[in-house]
């Protein structure tokens, strides 16, 4: 099972986009898939969707939470100004806007919009709500989840269709977040919302190409926006969304034909799912993201270097790349970049640096070295106590689940009691967010370079001591340091991330996930998809990776529930 959020893969050539304008016409997405056309006109058809969160729908569409919101809010309800497709370095498609450009030093960023674009509940989309919306970034920041660095006006508005984002420092790597992941909502509707941040929306108006149609806690369903700006999209007239309780009933649900579209951990899914029909079962793999044990820095035992390390060093990579993901799965960079995407950024001194195979006796002197003493049950304890650790992972995710098992086993070799402890998908995302835990399985990456994953791990504006409300955005350990944030400013404040400068910024990042495991990277994560053709054709595919395929990617999603076509 993978975490519904993390991003990742990367852009060419971020100096050439910032400094460029993009000018294009009406956007290209539903020409993308090559779909087998139907003979019924209008939106028609269904798709049933798994998004793996395990247990009940919580009823929230607010497109400012960064964690708790309902799968499709992003996406399909909300929509960006533009879309980078990670599958293409330098592929950026318009959204709701058609062009962009930087000022001289990346502080303003000129955006036009698409003209002719209606609410949902029609009323016209102007500049006027991209402008609100920056602005609520810029005045609340629990709805800022990627701290884009506004400016007060966050954006000035030229005319319905021309506005200007304000930023108070150069930020030309947060064009992505800016323009990529921040999603427009309606000024008229939420300029009367006393907290934007703690809304759930439960009557979401939205410009994307669905609309909420009803909703319970097993099954919410949307129906195709009659007023979509896209012309022929979207071809599917309904989407649902299905709860199950865990990889066991939604893996029986695929096998059994009634699931159209998962994201689900299938161990050996070539010969467990496509071969049970092969002339109608699909499936897609997206390396995206590191699976990582992500540690407590804030408290002990996980804030001990020595013990992050025993940990790490006690891990067995291969056998769980073997076992659990059937070579699905990746090894691991110690340097926390996805490879081979990311090889040219990777310093010199940390070519072809690689976890070593797993190694007890290290991970023991890793304990000894630091003062713990093995007891007589082969547990290693402290001066504060014995090294009994909890992992949290959310109930169902089998694939996490059956990793962890393999951990426990390790780790128990190597004088650490692991505890694995299973709870909800809701209770997972809180205590994660607000630290309490000790360890926690997690997808981590995000962004297009290098930056963003770095920016988002460690940078201490992203950790709960940063936040108001003590909730952390993305940086989950609690890591934070002024030097590595000096170095992420860096980085931002230039407008080429491969020139020189950055290279060594970069090189001095990687130095802190290699010596300080801020973050136990254990595999390489291998994002599967499952889709059938029985209901609908055109889905991303080896050879036509128009979006990401992983249902949870956001705003990947909508681009491919807006093209593919219904069989019937």
């Amino acid at each position: 099972m993978s975490h519904p959020e993390r991003r990742s893969t990367r852009l060419r050539a971020l100096a050439a986009l910032a400094a460029a304008t993009l000018l294009v016409g009406a956007c290209s997405s539903g020409k993308k898939a090559n779909s087998t056309p139907s003979s019924t006109s209008g939106p028609h058809g269904r798709i049933n969707i798994s998004d793996g969160q395990a247990g009940a729908y919580v009823e929230n569409f607010n497109p400012f939470q960064s964690s708790s919101q309902l799968t499709a809010t992003q996406g399909m309800i909300y929509e960006t100004l533009m879309f980078f497709n990670q599958n293409k370095p330098g592929d950026i498609q318009p959204e709701l806007a058609t062009a962009y450009k930087w000022n001289s030093d990346g502080t303003k960023l000129d955006v036009t919009l698409r003209s002719g674009v209606k609410w949902s509940d029609g009323q016209q989309f102007t500049a006027d709500d991209v402008a609100y919306t920056f602005g609520v970034l810029q005045k609340n920041a629990a709805t800022n989840a990627y701290g884009l660095p506004l400016a007060d006006p966050a954006a000035t508005v030229a005319d319905p269709t021309h506005v200007t984002l304000n930023f108070s420092r150069p930020s030309y790597t947060d064009l992505w977040y800016a323009l990529g992941q921040t999603y427009m909502v309606p000024k008229h509707i939420w300029s009367t919302v006393a907290d934007p941040s703690k809304n759930t929306n439960t009557s979401p108006v939205g410009t994307g190409p669905f609309v909420l149609d009803s909703f319970s806690p097993q099954i919410y369903k949307l129906k195709a926006n009659p007023a979509y700006w896209q012309p022929g999209a979207p071809k599917i007239g309904e989407v649902d969304f299905t709860s199950y309780s865990g990889n066991d009933s939604s893996t029986a649900a695929l096998a059994a034909g009634q699931l159209d579209w998962a994201g689900l951990f299938v161990p050996d899914v070539q010969n467990v799912y496509v071969k049970k029909n092969p002339a109608h079962n699909l499936y897609d793999v997206a390396h995206l993201f590191q699976t990582d044990l992500n540690p407590n820095l804030t408290k002990w035992p996980t804030n001990d270097l020595a013990v992050r390390k025993a940990i790490s060093d006690g891990i067995d990579r291969a056998t769980i790349i073997k076992q659990v993901y059937s070579g699905i799965a990746a090894p691991a960079s110690p340097v926390h970049m996805v490879q081979p995407a990311f090889a040219k950024y990777v310093a010199p001194q940390y070519q072809g640096l690689s976890f070593s195979a797993m190694d007890t006796a290290k991970a023991q002197a890793d304990l000894t070295a630091a003062g713990y003493t093995k007891g007589a049950d082969g547990i290693f304890a402290g001066s504060k106590g014995r090294l009994a650790i909890t992992c949290l992972v959310v109930q169902g995710w089998s694939d996490y689940i059956s990793l962890l098992q393999i951990v426990k086993q390790n780790l128990a070799q190597a004088g650490i009691d692991l505890e694995i402890q299973q709870v909800s998908y809701n209770d997972f995302k809180s205590k994660e967010a607000r630290g309490d835990f000790q360890l926690v399985i997690d997808n981590n990456g995000g962004g297009p370079s290098p930056y963003f994953a770095y920016s988002n791990l460690l940078s201490s504006k992203n950790t709960a001591a940063s936040s108001p409300d003590h909730v952390a955005t993305t940086n989950w350990s609690g890591y934070s340091d002024p030097k590595t944030d000096q170095l992420l400013a860096d980085i931002a404040a230039q407008p080429d991330d491969t020139g020189s400068q950055a290279m060594a910024d970069y090189a001095q990042l990687q130095a802190v996930f290699v010596n300080d495991l801020p973050y136990i990277e254990v595999v390489q994560a291998g994002n599967l998809s499952e889709f059938t053709n029985l209901n609908a054709t055109g889905w991303p595919s080896e050879s036509n990776k128009y979006a990401m395929s992983p249902v949870w990617q956001h705003p990947d999603l909508g681009i491919v529930a807006k093209t593919i076509t219904p069989t019937k």
